[in-house]
């Protein structure tokens, strides 16, 4: 059977084809991570373009990657199977690739629309690509009491500045917590809501919040922002996040200070090894 036999009624109207053309191109050549950047493109346009799956299992398995060629198999198998993009939304989630994932528990959940788990994880790629609205709306939608669920839904209205309502279900969730009867099992979740309520109360406390960055590391970390220089020249954006327990220039003498420390401890074991 040929690489496109498979699918021969596949409709060429997908908005991935002109990607499904490059990565096979790269295929041929013997190019397959090149091949795999392509087809990540492919996935992104049109998640229901099956020639895709074929061509990324044939590559993998050059690759000699089978667990990730399994993958990508079972949907050229069975491809309305909500299992088979679970699993795959679960592979790219777990290495980082939120973008991948995003798309495979997209179509988890048109599949399977009472899946428990994949609203949660679908939420955080939203939120790790800034669309916090989208994370919201999923969470919401999936109409769920899990305490993973409210947590995140409660983390994403404050950073989306809707908290009408978070102080109410923090505090649903605290005697939620207190009456467990394995308090050790707990001990994880008290810390997430206290470090929401910290969150909260940072937030109340800035009274016209910018979208400036520094405002909102401040009211996510409970830090100040310690501007970076090195050498005059390497100027890192944003800064480094501090314990806030000094003011700016407090902490920048002190690393002076660190540095400065740092240097006479480096020439004294040079000048031991020198020597000795």
């Amino acid at each position: 059977m040929g690489l496109f036999d498979l699918f021969k009624k596949q409709d060429d109207n997908s908005l991935a084809k002109e990607d499904l053309q490059k990565a096979k191109e790269h295929f041929d050549k013997g190019e397959f991570q090149e091949c795999l950047r392509v087809l990540t493109w492919g996935f992104r346009k049109d998640v229901n373009y099956k020639l895709l799956y074929q061509l990324a299992s044939d590559t993998l398995g050059k690759l000699n990657a089978s667990d990730e060629q399994k993958l990508f198999a079972a949907v050229c198998k069975k491809q309305n199977d909500s299992r088979a993009y679970n699993n795959l939304g679960n592979f790219y989630f777990s290495v980082g690739h939120y973008d991948l994932a995003q798309v495979f528990y997209e179509k988890t959940i048109q599949l399977n629309p009472n899946n428990a788990e994949a609203p949660h994880d679908l939420a955080i790629c939203y939120a790790r690509r800034f669309q916090i609205n989208k994370a919201i709306d999923v969470l919401v939608n999936s109409n769920s009491n899990d305490f993973w669920n409210l947590y995140f839904l409660n983390k994403c209205k404050i950073l989306d500045k809707k908290t009408g309502g978070v102080q109410q279900s923090l505090n649903d969730l605290q005697v939620f917590l207190d009456q467990q009867p394995n308090q050790e099992d707990v001990i994880i979740p008290r810390m997430k809501i206290a470090e929401l309520q910290e969150t909260l109360q940072r937030f109340n406390s800035v009274k016209d919040i910018q979208t400036h960055i520094r405002d909102w590391q401040f009211i996510q970390y409970g830090g100040v922002v310690l501007d970076y220089f090195e050498n005059n020249e390497d100027y890192v954006a944003g800064g480094r996040y501090v314990a806030s327990w000094g003011s700016n220039e407090s902490i920048k003498t002190l690393a002076n200070k660190v540095k400065q420390f740092a240097n006479k401890t480096f020439n004294f074991i040079s000048i031991r090894c020198f020597t000795s």
